[in-house]
């Protein structure tokens, strides 16, 4: 199978631990060693901490996690070039079990089978992810942790769900994810990583920092994720309801949301909506936040 991921950091001591970006994997290697140390700075590891990075390539935030006091480091990557500069660049870590390199596509895997909890204290330690991630996949991959830590958190393996997580997106993305409701950035994606995160803008970097030189200016986000249930059951039942709305953003959301009511119960619906003083279904979906949704989904489900 083609990967949709890819090796994206890059900081060594040797030309020879270097390989060639592949324009098809998305790869931007990251050139630039005061970035490198101030996200892995930003991911504030702690003692015990595990952490999970996607994407290492040839080991730039690798190597600056291994001099962490992280009790365990897990990197995924599916580039094979960069899983055997990883594995030549730091045999001691592997061989100590410290460091683990997982050669797949990140979609595939699962974080209660990369870091198994049992009854021994250091297992309860927190989960962190970091990563510099292709541009276009960046979705994917956000998505892909939102999904991680809501199913562990519903599951009996809480602890494995992640704590906190870094990424390096594209600005743009950024500046969605961290938009406000009437803007014109507000929409899925700022809804879904504020159900599930306090997220936050930390720094912009520049295209020079990168080689090659993506056409874009980056940011790193951190997302200090909610560690409840009841956060993590809301963003599992709201998100189907939140992607419908937004798929008709210009409508109001009593358009917008009739594929998903009930016909023959909408009029009834709208009628509640009207003597409760809800006016949700006059709006339209940029102008509801995260929590409006969650209150709008309680309402209708009283019709089910």
């Amino acid at each position: 199978m083609k990967s949709r991921f890819s090796a994206s950091s890059s900081q060594t001591d040797s030309t020879a631990d270097r390989i060639a970006p592949r324009k098809d994997l998305g790869q931007n290697f990251l050139r630039d060693p005061n970035i490198a140390r101030n996200i892995v700075r930003a991911l504030d590891v702690q003692t015990g901490d595990a952490v999970l990075e996607i994407g290492p390539g040839e080991g730039a935030l690798t190597a600056l996690l291994l001099e962490t006091s992280a009790r365990a480091l897990v990197v995924v990557e599916y580039d094979t070039r960069a899983v055997e500069v990883l594995t030549k660049r730091f045999p001691a870590e592997l061989a100590s079990g410290r460091l683990r390199i997982i050669h797949s596509d990140v979609l595939a895997v699962r974080l209660d089978e990369v870091f198994p909890h049992t009854s021994e204290p250091l297992d309860a330690a927190p989960l962190k992810i970091v990563g510099n991630i292709p541009y276009y996949i960046t979705s994917d991959i956000l998505f892909w942790v939102f999904d991680e830590w809501a199913r562990l958190l519903i599951s009996d393996n809480a602890a494995s769900a992640p704590h906190k997580t870094v990424i390096m997106m594209q600005k743009e993305v950024a500046q969605r994810i961290a938009a406000k409701p009437r803007t014109k950035d507000y929409g899925i994606l700022s809804i879904a990583s504020q159900l599930v995160s306090e997220p936050k803008l930390l720094f912009q970097v520049s295209p020079h920092c990168f080689f090659p030189q993506p056409n874009v200016t980056s940011a790193v986000v951190e997302f200090q994720m909610k560690s409840n249930r009841d956060a993590a059951e809301a963003y599992r039942t709201v998100h189907p309801l939140v992607r419908t709305a937004f798929n008709q953003r210009r409508k109001v959301l009593s358009n917008a949301l009739s594929s998903v009511l009930q016909k023959e119960r909408l009029p009834d619906i709208l009628h509640a909506a009207k003597e409760r003083k809800i006016l949700y279904f006059r709006q339209r979906a940029e102008e509801l936040t995260p929590q409006d949704f969650v209150r709008l989904y309680d309402f209708i489900r009283e019709f089910r």
